[in-house]
Parts: C-alpha cells; sequence; structure tokens
C-alpha cells in the first residue's frame, strides 16, 4: 500500500555491530577468522554501506596483512581476499619461493601488471615465510633487504625496452619501479600502434597512387587505340569512295 513503509531485513547486519565484530588481521595468524568475519559482514550490511564497510575492513588491517595490501587494489572485498590468501595461504618453502624470486621474468605478451603482480605475491609470501621465526627488529631488517633484492630482479626480469628505460629513470622502491615499469608500457604500446596507423595510411596511400597510375595508363592506351583506329578509318575512306563511285 502507498505510504507503507517496507520493514527492515531482519537478518541485515548494522555496520556497527559489523565494525565490532571485524577482527584485526595481522597476518597468517589470526586471517582465518579475519576472512570468515569479513565474509558475513559483507553479505549482511546493507548494499548502500558497502563502500564504508571496505573501508572499516582495510583499516583492521594491521603488520604483515596491511605490508601486503598497502599497495594494491583494495576497493573490494573480494580483491583484498585474494591478496591475503595469496600473501598467507601458502605451502611452498623458503626456498621454493626464493628459486621462484631470483628466476621471475617477464613472458612473452605478459602486463608489466601481471608480472608486477607475480613478483609481488612472491616477495609478500616470502617475507612471511622467511621473518616467522625472526624478532621484530630481524623480521624489518630481512623485510628491507629482500624488498631491494626484489626491485632489482623486476627491473632486470623486463624486457630489454623497458629494462633500458627503468634504468634510465633509477626507482628507489619497488613500488615506484613497477609504477614506472607501467608507465613505460603504456607509451611503448601507444607508439606501436601509432607505428602501425602510420603504415596502414601510408599503404592505401600507395595502393590509391598506384590505382591512379594503373588508370592513367588505361586512359593512354585508350586513346592511342582510338587514334590508330581511326588513322585507319581514314585510310579506307577514299578507298571506299573509289569503289561506290
Amino acid at each position: 500500500m502507498p505510504g507503507v513503509r517496507k520493514p527492515k531485513d531482519m537478518s541485515e547486519m548494522d555496520i556497527d555491530k559489523a565494525t565490532t565484530l571485524i577482527p584485526v588481521c595481522t597476518g597468517a595468524k589470526n586471517l582465518s577468522e579475519f576472512i570468515n568475519t569479513c565474509d558475513i559482514a559483507v553479505k549482511s550490511v546493507d548494499k548502500n554501506n558497502l563502500p564504508l564497510l571496505i573501508k572499516i575492513i582495510n583499516s583492521k588491517l594491521a603488520g604483515n596483512a596491511l605490508e601486503a595490501t598497502k599497495y594494491r587494489d583494495t576497493e573490494k572485498w573480494e580483491d583484498i581476499k585474494s591478496i591475503l590468501k595469496g600473501a598467507f595461504e601458502h605451502r611452498a618453502s623458503e626456498r621454493t619461493l626464493t628459486i621462484g624470486l631470483n628466476f621471475a621474468r617477464m613472458e612473452e605478451n605478459e602486463s608489466v601488471t601481471s608480472f608486477a603482480s607475480r613478483v609481488e605475491e612472491l616477495y609478500y609470501n616470502l617475507c612471511t615465510e622467511g621473518s616467522k621465526d625472526m624478532s621484530e627488529e630481524e623480521s624489518k631488517v630481512y623485510k628491507k633487504q629482500l624488498k631491494n633484492q626484489a626491485l632489482i630482479i623486476f627491473v632486470n626480469g623486463l624486457p630489454k625496452h623497458l629494462k633500458l628505460a627503468l634504468k634510465a629513470r633509477d626507482p628507489k622502491t619497488l613500488e615506484t619501479a613497477m609504477q614506472f615499469a607501467k608507465d613505460e608500457e603504456m607509451e611503448h604500446n601507444a607508439n606501436l600502434q601509432m607505428e602501425k596507423l602510420t603504415k596502414n595510411m601510408k599503404n592505401q596511400n600507395l595502393k590509391g597512387n598506384n590505382n591512379t597510375s594503373g588508370n592513367n595508363v588505361n586512359q593512354n592506351n585508350n586513346n592511342q587505340n582510338f587514334n590508330r583506329d581511326q588513322s585507319v578509318g581514314r585510310a579506307l575512306y577514299p578507298l571506299e569512295r573509289h569503289v561506290y563511285r
């Protein structure tokens, strides 16, 4: 009926209650509880409150969890969950992760964004696995050294044209190097597209010129044939008059 207010869904969770329920996540230790609680909250709150809830979820990240998501796209819960699972739910040993990072190379037809994500994931997983038995101070030193190593590996793993461009720009952090590489890739692709467009235009112009030349040749041939026919006609005409006189 008009004017009758639709009753509120009793299963809907209040945003304040969701904020209270979501625990702080520092990494692998309490990851499962954090993900399960956030899953419930995301499904239960009003859709209009989702953007606010995502901000609250991001504010609950600390320690290694914050480090893993700091420079990533975290505007959607599924993206946050994927990053955290990739960083902390793994079975690879420290040795396997080290080998994977040391031999990381950008593959053919792979984008810089995809390669950067692979390097980031290996780096964060290695941070977690390699520092789990360290003190807080030792962990900080280890992660700093590992990040510098990841920066060098990332730059050297790029194709030659991107590697040279980045070395000229001399990025000081892994995040800066990744952003520079994305910018250089975009500019390189734009230049390739422009070259392709220019080449196509030249080919079209050349084709047009060839067609024009062909038409001129045909016209000249037609004119020559016409003139020859006229000459033959003039030569035959007096003979015909002589025959019928």
